[in-house]
């Protein structure tokens, strides 16, 4: 007894003594099994996986062979054209992760993941590491569920996403694109450098704002930005430092992981008592009860459950994430590409004029997508559309991992008939080298051509070929609405600035100062633009440029 009650008195020490033992035992348990490696040895490879390290001494060689923190979807695809583009690439990740990872390059095979088929009624489940980024987008939202509470979560979700509710919120993407618009003026008129990641990721925070839960996050605004938005950059800034390299048991106590559940619930904390006050207000038959996603998302249920109160929260956190982050990559990419892409910069104007007419003024286009008809303005963008498709086909921010259960029989078909079993193995099937396939896309396969987007050609490129919003029953729900938004700010702002790149990605210039083509009809740049991985993939460098007033807006004055 005496023994035992030391033991309580110093249970720190002993749970301290503990660690070590246990996260030994965990490191041995996670060595490649040659055993189990053996079940996937007729797999396509990269090379024969090592005894002990699995494939991590192909995966740090392919790293070593380019620039130091490209994206590793980019890794893969320089790999993928070494080894004449297989339809999927088996990779023991193990030891450093306790998993066996297929990478799917083919489109047809990737969509035998995402599908709904009678097996997976929602498309193969999701992997359990998707919990891992539980802190930013939520461990009950429609990013992390599965089954049938994500079923009952996307019903209920749906709603705010209808095609003529997001048309409503034109006016909402326009006051809030009036403030991005006045921070360009600003930078044209000194003629700084400035990261774009930062005015895109403001712009993008404060629509998702007002969408997701009626939330004026003043993101674009010095010194007023809310509690919810200062809170989640906070706890953004918080995961990104995350240790990953070490066991979650070490990870737990480190002072980074205590701020970044202290973080958490103070977000979750902030979310659900805005949405107890909308759903207090739907209730009561308030007419101030707002029509945001999440409110929406309330109508009908007359208690708020914890469930639904954590489901709720969490999806709105989950927005917060995806809604801000792909709409903000997405922005940055394309304002490179018209920077380096005459003939297309040349087609988006022109597109412009004819639906909006000749005056570049961004007040004039404002009130021309406030006025009725809204609608047929940008059902009349094509060319736009081609525009932002073109670029997620090149650039997409993200990805998804699948988990085939042990003895479930999942089975993908390749394309030569050949049929592999894949229980146990992570699925992830890499958007970055489908959208980039020769078979599909041909020898333009790297370059910017909205065109192809657009008459008999689009009708050749298969559907299942791209996927930057995933596809299947679990597709990106926000996706339309962060089209829209490029739409409105591409009509706003394409004629009226010209962004200029600065440092990687700078245009070569002649010896009187004008860019110079190449053979393919785009501007040769000193070096070359990518993306690196910071929980997603973003452009190296935040996108650093300047940006200027267009000589035909100058002239228009």
């Amino acid at each position: 007894m005496a023994v035992l009650e030391q033991l309580f008195a110093h249970w720190q020490s002993a749970l301290l003594a503990i660690i070590p033992l246990f996260a030994y035992y965990l490191l041995q348990k996670l060595k490649p099994n040659q055993n189990d490696v053996k079940r996937f040895a007729d797999f396509p490879q990269p090379e024969e996986p090592d005894k002990t390290r699995g494939h991590w001494p192909w995966i740090e060689k392919a790293a070593g062979e380019g620039e130091a923190g490209r994206s590793f979807d980019i890794i893969l695809y320089e790999q993928a054209k070494k080894l004449g583009y297989p339809p999927v690439l088996l990779v023991d990740w193990r030891p450093v992760e306790s998993f066996v990872l297929l990478f799917i390059f083919n489109n047809s095979v990737a969509e035998q993941v995402t599908r709904a088929t009678k097996q997976y009624s929602t498309s193969v489940p999701k992997h359990p590491a998707m919990q891992d980024l539980a802190p930013l987008v939520g461990s009950r939202s429609l990013v992390t569920l599965d089954g049938d509470e994500w079923k009952g979560l996307r019903k209920r979700i749906l709603p705010g996403f209808q095609p003529q509710h997001l048309l409503s919120l034109v006016k909402v993407i326009l006051d809030k694109s009036q403030y991005f618009i006045e921070h360009l003026e600003r930078l044209a008129a000194s003629g700084e450098e400035f990261a774009v990641d930062e005015l895109t990721i403001n712009l993008s925070f404060d629509v998702i704002g007002i969408v997701t839960f009626d939330m004026d996050l003043n993101a674009q605004i010095p010194g007023q930005q809310s509690p919810l938005l200062t809170t989640y950059r906070e706890l953004s800034h918080a995961f990104v430092k995350r240790d990953n390299s070490k066991h979650w048991v070490r990870r737990y106590f480190s002072e980074n992981e205590r701020q970044i559940r202290k973080l958490d619930n103070k977000l979750d904390a902030i979310l659900k008592e805005n949405i107890k006050r909308e759903h207090a207000k739907l209730t009561k038959g308030d007419a101030t009860a707002s029509r945001s996603v999440a409110a929406l998302s309330l109508h009908g249920i007359k208690k708020l459950t914890p469930e639904i109160l954590q489901q709720t929260s969490d999806t709105c956190r989950g927005f917060l994430f995806a809604g801000h982050d792909t709409t903000s990559i997405l922005m940055q990419w394309i304002f490179y590409e018209l920077h380096r892409s005459p003939h297309a910069l040349k087609a988006l104007t022109e597109e412009l004029d004819s639906v909006f007419g000749p005056d570049t003024n961004p007040s004039t286009i404002i009130a021309r997508l406030l006025a009725p008809g809204n609608g047929e303005l940008m059902g009349n963008l094509k060319y736009t559309d081609a525009i932002i498709k073109e670029t997620l086909r090149l650039y997409p921010p993200g990805t998804t991992a699948r988990l085939a259960p042990e003895g479930s029989g999942t089975t993908l078909i390749m394309p030569d008939g050949k049929q592999l079993v894949v229980d146990g193995l992570v699925l992830t099937p890499r958007a970055y080298v489908i959208q980039r396939d020769p078979a599909i896309f041909g020898e333009s396969k790297d370059d910017f051509v909205p065109e192809r987007w657009l008459g008999p050609e689009a009708a050749n490129i298969p559907e299942s070929a791209w996927r930057p919003y995933e596809r299947g029953p679990r597709r990106c729900t926000g996706s339309e609405l962060a089209n829209m938004e490029v739409r409105v700010v591409l009509a706003c702002i394409a004629r009226r600035f010209e962004f200029v790149k600065i440092g990687r990605g700078e245009l070569e210039l002649d010896e009187d100062g004008s860019p110079i083509l190449n053979e393919k009809g785009y501007y040769k740049t000193k070096s070359e633009m990518y993306s690196t991985d910071v929980v997603t993939a973003k452009p190296v460098d935040g996108m650093k440029m300047k940006v200027r007033i267009s000589e035909r807006a100058k002239a228009t004055v």
